[in-house]
């Protein structure tokens, strides 16, 4: 273990690794030809319903694409990190 993991707050060590995984599904599923991608509007739609914490995403197909997507994930991220925003500030896009 290095010495930044012993230092780390149970707080900073959820982020680190969080990040970690979201790095991962943004590059470990590359789609250059963006096979099967769905449209902003459909990623939008998705971020909404995640930061509203509607469980029945995970049984959408499209959710399904998205999170074997890495371009899709990284679009879909940038939105939900958005829609999180918003809420906190009690604005609605």
């Amino acid at each position: 273990m290095n010495g930044r993991m012993k230092q780390e707050t149970p707080e900073q060590k959820w982020n680190r690794l969080k990040n970690q995984i979201h790095e991962g599904i943004a590059k470990a599923y590359p789609n250059p030809d963006r096979k099967g991608c769905l449209s902003h509007e459909h990623i939008v739609a998705l971020a909404i319903r995640s930061a509203d914490f509607d469980d029945t995403i995970e049984d959408d197909p499209q959710w399904q694409h998205v999170t074997h997507c890495s371009p899709c994930y990284s679009e879909y991220l940038e939105e939900f990190k958005s829609q999180r925003a918003s809420k906190r500030s009690g604005k609605t896009k």
